[in-house]
């Protein structure tokens, strides 16, 4: 098994904003130039990623091979959005000149949700540099998660589809949970540990994930998981690994799940 990607090709993918009849996605991003653009989506375990630009105007439109809808992460100019792609649907997606997106087209209310979650949570956003930002402050961060949160569970209930809804309110509480984690974390490395407190026990239970359900992967937390245990470390790599895949066969029986993790091995 191993991560699967692509890179296509620019004149695949790149045209000006009046052309081509309904693709996927449809962009345009206010720019006075190209600026590239990274697609990343996961299917069924397997995680492609496409890097394209856009014409000079900013202005791009994306049609990958997908057999079913896809929960795409785009980063453009350092930020990250979401966007809802499925095949006989198109989305139009917008980014002004503040780098805050708008949607129209189909799946409007789910690229809406999409984008709250993953540039709400985006780790960079997260990323405290001392000699930048100063002392570390945890308030800053959890307000930032705490907005991400109200966010998304407003724009939850416009998502239709029953299932899809369920999904994206599992993925929206695990993403607010494991950054709430993060903050924690980086507050204990930074400001107590030398104090010689404790490490905060809530960490651990905010970490904890099904590792059958899709929403774990989507988060990015399987990999984690499949070593958050005392995996054997006397008998080498291989040994190690042997173990983890063992961990896996006994508790995994989600297949797109399996596949991420050993994926994430190789």
């Amino acid at each position: 098994m191993k991560l699967l990607s692509r890179v296509l090709l620019m004149p695949l993918l790149m045209v000006s904003c009046s052309h081509q009849e309904s693709p996927l996605l449809k962009g345009a991003v206010a720019t006075n130039d190209s600026v590239m653009v990274t697609a990343y989506y996961d299917i069924d375990g397997d995680t492609y990623f496409d890097e394209f630009f856009t014409d000079s105007l900013g202005c791009f439109t994306y049609n990958p091979s997908i057999p079913k809808g896809t929960d795409l992460s785009l980063s453009i100019n350092g930020r990250t959005y979401g966007v809802r792609i499925e095949n006989g649907a198109s989305v139009n997606l917008t980014i002004d000149s503040v780098g805050e997106a708008s949607f129209e087209g189909d799946n409007v209310a789910e690229s809406r949700w999409l984008n709250a979650c993953f540039s709400g949570y985006d780790p960079l956003r997260y990323k405290h540099v001392v000699i930048r930002d100063g002392a570390y402050c945890p308030d800053k961060y959890m307000s930032m998660a705490e907005t991400a949160r109200k966010a998304t569970e407003s724009i939850l209930p416009e998502v239709k589809d029953d299932s899809l809804r369920a999904y994206y309110g599992r993925l929206g509480e695990l993403m607010h949970k494991r950054t709430r984690a993060k903050i924690l974390s980086y507050d204990y490395e930074m400001n107590l540990r030398e104090s010689g407190a404790e490490y905060p026990a809530e960490i651990k239970t905010l970490k904890m994930i099904d590792p059958n359900d899709d929403a774990s992967r989507a988060a990015g937390a399987l990999h984690e998981w499949s070593l958050s245990f005392n995996a054997p470390v006397d008998g080498g790599l291989v040994k190690m690994i042997t173990a983890i895949c063992d961990r896996v066969d006994a508790n995994v029986t989600n297949h797109a799940n399996r596949r991420a993790i050993f994926n994430s091995l190789s």
